[in-house]
């Protein structure tokens, strides 16, 4: 990001690290310790988090990667790698929420969704020269 064309700039990244690190934090210990109510589910999406559950290896495994992502970008070390690993879950959430709760999911999808959509694009330049 040119900080010279948004003086303001840092503070809005620093905002986004510490709501989208937030989010994923908050999230990462709510699904290892259930510490949250469970929000309105259609029956589509219970099943769907049932069997996520039952495999015993996928939501354990999303649900560290998503404190040590979000403690990387609270912390802002290792932002960028941090966003890449959260991606596919991100993926995943959006993909469920859409197709399986539907409107249930749409205020989910998108507090998780812009906020890590403009994080991307914030760290897009660092992101690319990894390419």
């Amino acid at each position: 990001m040119d900080e010279n064309a948004f003086p303001q700039g840092h503070l809005v990244l620093l905002a986004l690290r510490l709501l989208v690190g937030g989010q994923f934090l908050v999230f990462g210990i709510d699904g290892i310790f259930q510490i949250l109510p469970r929000p309105r589910q259609s029956p589509e999406m219970k099943r769907f988090v049932e069997v996520v559950i039952e495999t015993k290896f996928i939501l354990p495994t999303v649900k560290v990667i998503e404190c040590l992502a979000g403690v990387l970008l609270i912390l802002d070390g290792g932002s960028v790698g941090a966003l890449l690993a959260l991606l596919p879950i991100v993926y995943g959430i959006v993909c469920s929420q859409v197709i399986f709760n539907q409107k249930n999911g749409y205020g989910i999808t998108l507090f998780i969704l812009i906020p890590y959509l403009l994080l991307l694009g914030l760290y897009g330049k660092s992101i690319l020269a990894l390419v």
